[in-house]
């Protein structure tokens, strides 16, 4: 049993290591097209929570309702779009800064809740069994009761976009870790009776 043995100490490190990069790399792949992120993270979070780590088991998670995640994922990105823009408006409309501040907030809060909603549908899949109406309802629901745990999954994933602002390379490893704690935050949250 020596270090480099199949069974030693590099492989017990690297392996883990090498499975996050592998991750990472196929989700930029998947990703590039970007009406294609809620897919690929879909398949990141199956990929990195399967036994066997294959680029069969992303790309077939990839592939499996391939539209119902891509409506989840635009639907996402409309809402994100339009609270972008009422933020800006009311940056620049609103004069009284009490007022301004609690608008702000409010817009934030939301798009907080509605990054914790499309986080849930990718995270569980049952919710996406769903349907798109009454997963998506199920969905915030959860993410309203589990309120610090959809504000800490945001927290993660705004500091992941600085990391990756910071240091593009990280694109390789950041990812894949992203989505290990998305899934070990909503591991416990189960579905409404």
């Amino acid at each position: 049993m020596g270090f480099f043995a199949y069974d030693g100490i590099f492989n017990k490190i690297m392996g883990p290591v090498f499975d996050v990069m592998v991750g990472s790399l196929f989700w930029l792949v998947c990703a590039i097209p970007l009406v294609t992120i809620g897919n690929a993270t879909n398949a990141l979070i199956v990929f990195m929570h399967a036994d066997k780590k294959t680029p069969q088991v992303f790309f077939r998670a990839f592939i499996t309702d391939f539209w119902r995640h891509m409506q989840f994922w635009l639907s996402y990105f409309g809402v994100s779009v339009l609270l972008a823009v009422n933020i800006w408006f009311s940056q620049r409309a609103i004069t009284a800064p009490l007022l301004a501040v609690g608008l702000i907030t409010f817009y934030w809060t939301i798009w907080i809740l509605f990054s914790a909603v499309f986080i849930l549908l990718l995270s569980k899949p049952a919710l996406a069994d769903l349907g798109f109406k009454n997963g998506f309802l199920a969905a915030l629901y959860l993410a309203a009761r589990h309120l610090g745990k959809s504000l800490l999954a945001s927290l993660v994933a705004a500091a992941a976009v600085f990391i990756l602002y910071l240091a593009p390379i990280a694109i390789l490893v950041i990812p894949a870790t992203v989505a290990v704690c998305w899934q070990k935050l909503f591991q416990q949250v189960t579905l409404p009776a």
